[in-house]
């Protein structure tokens, strides 16, 4: 495992950071859903059914519930995700680099981005 996969792993299970999701409402997310599965090790995250890797530098923020001792996302937690289009060492494909954790009640209609 190089290092470049270590930070992103310990970015994704230290920094769920502690902000509410009162500002979330205003926001709008590419990628609303629950999440189905995370694989730290492998850079992958199933949002909604639906493969996504995660970004070298990714942001995870969310409620006091994900911020205090949790190690993980667990299936089933709401969230709201944005990506780009990338590849990196020869794989190409979405990259989630910032997903909010929402409450188990959130509406997340509030926060899914309306298709073109």
């Amino acid at each position: 495992m190089n290092i470049k996969a270590i930070f992103t792993a310990a970015c994704l299970l230290a920094w769920i950071g502690t902000t509410g999701a009162a500002d979330a409402p205003g926001r709008k997310f590419q990628i609303t859903g629950t999440v189905d599965r995370v694989d730290v090790k492998k850079g992958e995250i199933v949002i909604g059914d639906r493969l996504y890797r995660l970004g070298p530098n990714v942001r995870v923020s969310g409620d006091k519930k994900h911020s205090s001792g949790s190690r993980t996302l667990p299936p089933g937690t709401k969230v709201g995700a944005n990506s780009y289009q990338g590849a990196s060492h020869g794989s190409s494909g979405q990259y989630i680099y910032e997903i909010r954790v929402f409450p188990d009640n959130f509406d997340l209609s509030k926060v899914a981005a309306e298709d073109d």
